[in-house]
């Protein structure tokens, strides 16, 4: 068997031919299993520590939070990994691959899969993940023609910029705070007490779409024969025309809707919320009106916007909503 050898701060690391690497830190000590285990413990630590960061205690916008998780993920998967592979192992580094970029997606934008990655590949200049094992190969592995170059080229020279890097931001004099940044919602320290309980209960969540039809006619006229008050939510982005957000109360058809308007910030994520918030304005006029409030029941077609408001500990963009619904019915 030939080798070639690669030389590192003048350390000689001997290498197989057929072996394809990708990343700087090289051994040949370990296995592949072993390698694939150190992997996955540096990216759950990165996907950590940027959890913690995100959080509102750093006041970052949604905006600098997918900048900061894109640059850092990004960063460390193409050029900073010691995993290597061969033929082999391509269906492994391919699964992996989707699995890391699939949870930056929802971390970044608490958004649908299928969601998510239309953001990165739209608005973040992020190369997707789940390209095969030749592009993966080819492409990652050259430095000229790699997406980080790309990354630089187009956030240096290319106007308008598609968002603002940690690079660009040094070059051009800015700072995070120095850039103006549309907030969707605003983020503040420490919103809710982290002893809070849940603020509210969920249920169906683990349901097939199928059977959660079946069971909805019947759960809303017990619902409404018990008195509760039953509301149904929904929002919708349709790109280049706007967002239209709308509630429904069940019991005696009272509606709300709004049109949001045509924004590059707006996200399909971003209208489920809204129309959470004007579920929540219509409770509120209830009760100033002097109703007696059995219970309440919000009916969302969102999975993720339901599980973002369950449990007031998280901080996700539905912070505000999250800290709207502790304030009103938690008495935690």
């Amino acid at each position: 068997m030939k080798y070639e050898t690669i030389h590192i701060d003048d350390q000689k690391f001997p290498l197989k031919k057929e072996v394809r690497w990708l990343g700087v830190q090289l051994t040949n000590k370990l296995n592949f299993n072993q390698h694939i285990k150190k992997l996955k413990q540096k990216i759950s630590t990165t996907f950590a520590q940027l959890q913690r960061i995100i959080k509102p205690a750093y006041r970052l916008s949604q905006k600098e939070a997918r900048t900061l998780i894109s640059t850092v993920l990004t960063t460390q998967i193409m050029h900073g990994s010691i995993i290597f592979y061969t033929k082999n192992n391509e269906i492994t580094v391919r699964n992996l691959l989707i699995i890391w970029y699939n949870r930056a997606a929802r971390l970044s934008t608490g958004m649908m899969r299928q969601t998510a990655q239309i953001f990165f590949e739209k608005y973040s200049c992020i190369t997707n993940f789940t390209k095969t094992h030749n592009y993966v190969h080819n492409t990652l592995a050259s430095s000229e023609q790699g997406p980080i170059q790309k990354i630089i080229i187009n956030e240096l020279f290319t106007t308008p910029k598609s968002h603002q890097s940690p690079l660009h931001k040094i070059l051009g004099g800015n700072t995070l705070q120095d850039q103006h940044q549309t907030r969707a919602e605003s983020k503040v320290p420490f919103p809710i007490p982290p002893w809070a309980t849940p603020v509210c209960q969920i249920e169906n969540i683990h349901l097939t779409k199928e059977k959660a039809k079946e069971l909805i006619p019947s759960q809303v006229e017990r619902l409404i024969e018990e008195g509760t008050l039953t509301f149904f939510t929904d929002g919708s982005l349709i790109p280049g025309k706007g967002g239209g957000e709308a509630a429904l109360l069940a019991n005696d058809g009272m509606e709300l809707s709004t049109y949001a308007g045509h924004n590059t910030l707006l996200t399909n994520f971003n209208t489920e919320l809204i129309a959470l918030h004007l579920c929540i304005d219509m409770i509120d006029t209830r009760i100033k009106d002097g109703n007696n409030l059995k219970g309440i029941a919000i009916f969302c077609n969102s999975k993720t916007a339901i599980e973002s408001i369950a449990l007031p500990q998280r901080s996700n963009p539905s912070q505000a909503l999250i800290v709207k619904l502790y304030r009103k019915f938690n008495n935690a």
